[in-house]
């Protein structure tokens, strides 16, 4: 299952899972959209049972724990480098 995260057109940010019909959520922050579409896909799931097909069952837990670092160090990344260029 893959999510999708991209900036939102009104500020913040969109997340969306292609598999998954109608399963969006959005977020101030791509932390935020992260964990909303964790529950999100959770919620999908609870209301139609097998709606995944054979797929295995995600680890929300962990890939949101990665997926948030990954943000989180990206966007501290994209400081350095933009306080490097303003020669900060």
């Amino acid at each position: 299952m893959i999510v999708t995260l991209e900036p939102g057109d009104k500020g913040g940010f969109h997340a969306w899972v292609l598999e998954l019909p109608d399963c969006h959520s959005r977020g101030e922050t791509e932390v935020e959209a992260l964990r909303n579409i964790a529950e999100a896909i959770e919620s999908y799931k609870a209301a139609r049972p097998g709606a995944d097909g054979d797929q295995p069952e995600p680890e929300v837990d962990e890939w949101l724990a990665a997926e948030s670092d990954k943000a989180l160090h990206d966007r501290r990344r994209s400081n350095e480098e933009a306080k490097a260029a303003l020669g900060l």
